[in-house]
């Protein structure tokens, strides 16, 4: 599997299209694995949704925070995790 977790979404996605197929957890896994000290704020941002979609939101939000941390310039993070944060109605 992917070493990047943005990677290890997208062949997920591409090859297990269907969001609650059982195959997607080996790819999610791998893509939430990717959690690193020097991580850069997109390579959080693939975490986020990975531990998101894996059901484990505490790490997800942990994730999210840490790649606003890296980037909070960045646009699109900022949006992702708005859009997150209400998702999950967390005010």
């Amino acid at each position: 599997l992917p070493d990047e977790p943005g990677v290890a979404l997208a062949a997920a996605d591409l090859v297990y299209p269907d969001r609650e197929a059982s195959g997607r957890r080996p790819f999610l896994e791998a893509a939430a694995a990717g959690d690193r000290p020097d991580a850069t704020a997109e390579r959080l941002v693939a975490v986020a949704r990975a531990h998101d979609e894996l059901g484990r939101p505490e790490d997800a939000l942990r994730a999210w925070r840490r790649a606003v941390e890296l980037a909070p310039e960045a646009a699109d993070v900022r949006s992702g995790y708005s859009r997150w944060l209400e998702q999950h109605e967390r005010y």
